[in-house]
């Protein structure tokens, strides 16, 4: 595993991670009028997980890699039925970390 003191430098050594929130943003053109106002907003489905979630899943691995927490050999466990758990996958295998998901005994029906 590279060294690197900061989450961008960390990131930095691996071109498939740089494109996570590196997401464009919007201006939205709304309805109504908001007088001299415009709204933006992250487009953040464009993340190579598709949702928001990727952002604080590359910033907790990153953070627990570069203290030291995070060593090649450990597997990476999180319970999740979500978008946290394709994010998990993905930034996982692109550091080389085996991932192990489980869901939690509360989740729905629509999620099992």
């Amino acid at each position: 595993m590279p060294y690197a003191q900061n989450i961008q430098d960390f990131v930095n050594q691996y071109s498939a991670l740089q494109a996570i929130g590196n997401t464009p943003l919007v201006k939205l053109d709304l309805p109504w009028d908001i007088g001299n106002s415009c709204i933006h907003a992250k487009f953040e489905q464009l993340n190579p997980g598709g949702s928001i979630k990727d952002r604080p899943v590359l910033r907790m691995l990153a953070e627990a890699v570069i203290s030291g927490k995070l060593k090649q050999g450990k597997t990476i466990l999180d319970a999740t039925s979500g978008n946290a758990g394709i994010a998990y996958a993905m930034v996982g295998a692109i550091l080389g970390f085996p991932v192990e998901l489980v869901m939690p005994e509360n989740a729905s029906e629509e999620r099992k």
